[in-house]
């Protein structure tokens, strides 16, 4: 458990300050809100997940990437989507830490949290000497002190394989983030890991707001069906796979949209805004 706090050379790209508005066009996953329905006033939040496919170890999705230099422009695509979108939090999958302080560095952003995927009972490594594998949560703002009461890891008690996943989450005084990525299969570990993720998340949240993304691993009307998942006093929206944000019902949901990732994930980016 820690808090990246070092400073890494950037990711050879260019974020500016001033970002277009309504640079994003986005395709709308499972039943987003019309946008006549949304309340005009902008959003509280702005969550985008990305599952990068970016640790250099998942054949299927990493060898179909554009070359030469995949890791680095993998992160230069998720940086220049942060640019298009805007989020205010974003959750990151199947990244490097490494990469995830550049990123950090590159965007802006004031606070970052990484968190270790488990290989046996060692960190999970990236290929390319980038540090740990992993999920990663970045926040405009910093992580208030001390972090052992904002700053939550945890192991997940049911695992599928040598790959030990976990779930970890921010918060502050009003709102808790958390970022998991569950096993894919058996399904039935899935189903299990994923209500593990909700109980362990509303736990350590109390009562902030509370909003869970990540790749769940489980599809809306799949067998398991991921929104047997969802806690009550909680709402779901997804990007018609395996991504999915969950937000607690003091919350509510307003548009969500996906983009592409131009051949550098096998998973888009997902976004939701919620006030």
């Amino acid at each position: 458990m820690r808090q990246h706090a070092r400073i890494l050379v950037g990711l050879g790209i260019t974020i500016p300050l001033a970002m277009a508005p309504g640079a994003a066009a986005a395709s709308a996953p499972e039943a987003a809100v019309p946008a006549s329905k949304i309340v005009a006033a902008a959003p509280t939040h702005k969550v985008l997940e990305m599952n990068l496919c970016n640790g250099g170890g998942a054949k299927h999705c990493w060898d179909p990437k554009p070359g030469p230099d995949k890791a680095k422009r993998t992160m230069q695509e998720a940086a220049k989507k942060i640019r298009a979108l805007r989020p205010t939090i974003v959750t990151l999958t199947e990244v490097c830490s490494e990469d995830v302080e550049a990123l950090k560095k590159t965007i802006g952003f004031s606070g970052d949290s990484f968190f270790n995927v488990l290989s046996g009972s060692s960190n999970a490594k990236c290929t390319g000497g980038r540090g740990d594998y992993g999920t990663a949560i970045l926040d405009k703002r910093a992580l208030p002190k001390p972090y052992s009461k904002y700053r939550y890891e945890e192991r997940l008690t049911s695992q599928a394989n040598s790959e030990k996943r976990v779930m970890g989450c921010r918060k502050t005084d009003t709102l808790t983030v958390c970022v998991t990525h569950l096993s894919d299969k058996p399904t039935s570990v899935t189903k299990t890991q994923c209500k593990e993720v909700m109980r362990r998340a509303k736990d350590f949240a109390g009562r902030t707001r509370v909003i869970i993304a990540g790749d769940f691993n489980l599809k809306y009307k799949g067998n398991p069906d991921v929104q047997d998942c969802v806690p009550s006093g909680f709402s779901r929206k997804g990007d018609g796979n395996r991504q999915h944000i969950f937000i607690r019902n003091s919350l509510r949901f307003g548009s969500t949209g996906t983009q592409g990732m131009n051949g550098f994930s096998d998973h888009p980016a997902f976004w939701a805004t919620m006030r």
